[in-house]
């Protein structure tokens, strides 16, 4: 029989043992190819042992490679950063979109505000096509709705948000954004279920003119509070400590 602890062991092409013979084998086999591997982990510390300054050498051109890597990593951040701090998009602009472009550019303005935002719309994205999150570790749902000129966001989209925001997602915020309008039932449902909705008007202040996320929604920002913890004294003269805030 078997054993249990091996049932899932892979078969290269050469079948698994069966008998008693086989196993042995096998047995053997893992052994000798254990004691080898062991003997040249030896035999490499052992050569770099004696020729240390190889080691050491190894080690400075990786700890070297890593921090380059790293520097370049943060600098391409920084450059995306500044970037996403200049975004500024037109309503002619996002009009002109495909609905997944839209997504993304959604994704990118609560970047630049700040935000931590990630892309997940897809076919069976579960209402939920930009997830974010905050300095106060805030989750927020974005549903993003791409229409035509004229065309209204109407409550059959709220519940489904509703739905799925805080069951599925776990998030604290959930938010509707069009470029279009919203029908005066999707106004009420919102009302009703807490759900925050961006509208055309909205979406030209906050894609265009630069108005900030939580501004925009009259939420309160938890980065500025982070900031006022940071210099507590900021509306007092700065010289008055002999430091600058």
């Amino acid at each position: 029989m078997r054993p249990r602890l091996l049932k899932r062991l892979p078969d290269f092409g050469l079948g698994t043992p069966q008998t008693v013979g086989q196993w042995t084998a096998f047995a053997i086999a893992v052994g000798v190819t254990g004691w080898l591997a062991f003997r040249l982990i030896l035999a490499v510390i052992g050569f770099l042992l004696d020729h240390w300054y190889l080691a050491l050498l190894l080690s400075l051109v990786l700890i070297g490679t890593t921090v380059a890597w790293w520097r370049q990593r943060v600098r391409a951040e920084q450059i995306r950063r500044r970037r996403l701090g200049q975004l500024r998009l037109t309503l002619p602009q996002i009009d002109g979109m495909r609905p997944v472009e839209f997504e993304l550019a959604v994704r990118d303005l609560m970047d630049r505000d700040g935000l931590t935002a990630r892309h997940t719309g897809r076919r069976g994205d579960k209402a939920a096509d930009v997830i974010a999150r905050d300095a106060g570790a805030r989750t927020i749902v974005v549903q993003c709705k791409h229409t035509t000129m004229g065309r209204r966001v109407g409550a059959p989209v709220l519940y489904a948000v509703n739905g799925t925001a805080a069951a599925l997602h776990r998030a604290q915020l959930a938010v509707i954004v069009t470029n279009g309008g919203f029908t005066r039932d999707a106004r009420q449902t919102a009302r009703e279920l807490g759900i925050h909705l961006v509208g055309r008007d909205d979406l030209e202040r906050w894609a265009t003119h630069g108005v900030g996320f939580h501004r925009l929604l009259r939420l309160r920002d938890p980065s500025a509070d982070r900031d006022a913890v940071r210099w507590p004294f900021s509306a007092w003269p700065a010289d008055r400590f002999g430091v600058k805030p």
